[in-house]
C-alpha cells in the first residue's frame, strides 16, 4: 500500500457481491476472512469479531463502509480501509461527494488508506501486516 506497512489482528477482505479474490501473497492464512453471501462465511466472521481489536479491511465500497462501521461499534482500537481505488464507492459517487464521506469515514477514526497496491499479508510480533 503504497510502500506502507499496516498492522492489525485481522483482515476483512470485502470483494464485492461476487468476490473476485486478488492474487496477494498470504491472503489464505489465519484471520483473513473473504465475505460471500454465503451464510456459514458469516457466522464464522461474526464469531471473531469480539476476539481482535483491530482490522484491516480490504475493499472501498458499500459492504466494506458497512463492515468497518460494525467493527467501529465494537470498539476496535484501530481500523484500516484500504483500496485500489483513488476514492470511496467511486462506483456510485463523484469525487464531491466521496470526499465528504471520506471525511466522515476518518472522523469515527476509521483510517483510509486509498490508491493502495495491496503486494502481501504476513505476520510481524504477533499481529498482520498488510
Amino acid at each position: 500500500a503504497g510502500g506502507e506497512s499496516y498492522n492489525y489482528d485481522k483482515a476483512i477482505l470485502d470483494l464485492g457481491a461476487i468476490p473476485i479474490i486478488p492474487p496477494i501473497s498470504g491472503i489464505d492464512s489465519q484471520n483473513e476472512f473473504v465475505l460471500t453471501t454465503d451464510i456459514e462465511t458469516a457466522k464464522v466472521f461474526e464469531e471473531a469479531i469480539p476476539r481482535y481489536s483491530s482490522a484491516a479491511v480490504i475493499g472501498v465500497g458499500q459492504i466494506a463502509l458497512e463492515v468497518a462501521g460494525i467493527l467501529r461499534a465494537r470498539n476496535y482500537d484501530k481500523i484500516y480501509l484500504l483500496g485500489r481505488s483513488d476514492r470511496l464507492l467511486r462506483a456510485y459517487l463523484d469525487k464531491d461527494m466521496a470526499e465528504r464521506i471520506e471525511g466522515r469515514v476518518a472522523g469515527v477514526g476509521i483510517e483510509l488508506v486509498l490508491s493502495a497496491k495491496i503486494n502481501s499479508i504476513t505476520s510481524r510480533h504477533g499481529k498482520k501486516v498488510v
